[in-house]
């Protein structure tokens, strides 16, 4: 049995929608992740309820135990369950930490689930729908912490993100992992401080013309 076929047991087994709806206040579960692709994007499924008007599901990931969470909006099955798609994870990204939460208006808290520990396997095989697979070129990634602006997503990889949510809901083209030219880079933007005034730097790799190869 594929993940995502013992994540939709698993959620099933442990707890169902009508206790949900029966609930006076939000909650949220999230079923077990067996694990995550390291060539892929893994897939993780929830149940929350009751939702008020305006409120949102998230699936929060990170690297474990390295620096803030970040997180994904939850999509809602037919079923009524929800899903999340995760970034790709980077090389050196072993095991991740996963969680569901809901979100009510004015970006306040009402439940969270319990923190998993995932590992990153290379023998992991995730079955996704096709909604899910579309939903990998283009995902969107909230922050939690205002350092996280501007910047490349800590232990995930820049394939298939386009969207950026900063901290106060403002949503943004993801720019950080846009392709830099050489100029732009860090290390060469860090040797330009050094160069004295009126030293002209060249392209060390110019395109070339097809009229002059």
């Amino acid at each position: 049995m594929r993940t995502s076929q013992l994540a939709a047991a698993a959620l099933a087994g442990a707890l169902s929608l009508p206790s949900l709806a029966a609930a006076q206040t939000p909650q949220v579960l999230v079923g077990d992740v067996a694990c995550i692709p390291r060539q892929g994007n893994a897939l993780v499924q929830a149940i929350a309820g009751p939702l008020s008007a305006g409120a949102e599901v998230r699936i929060y990931f990170r690297r474990q135990e390295h620096g803030d969470f970040y997180w994904v909006p939850a999509q809602q099955a037919s079923d009524g369950t929800w899903w999340g798609v995760l970034p790709l994870p980077e090389p050196d990204n072993t095991v991740a930490e996963v969680y569901g939460a809901v979100y009510g208006p004015g970006n306040m808290p009402q439940a969270q689930s319990r923190i998993q520990s995932v590992e990153v396997r290379e023998d992991c095989r995730v079955d996704l729908s096709a909604e899910q697979a579309e939903a990998t070129s283009s995902m969107t990634v909230g922050e939690t912490a205002l350092g996280q602006k501007l910047r490349k997503i800590a232990w995930w990889q820049c394939p298939g993100v386009t969207e950026r949510i900063d901290v106060h809901g403002e949503r943004r083209a993801d720019e950080a992992c846009l392709p830099l030219v050489w100029w732009q880079r860090p290390e060469v933007l860090g040797a330009l401080l050094l160069v004295p005034p009126g030293i002209i730097i060249v392209d060390p790799d110019p395109p070339v013309s097809p009229a002059n190869p």
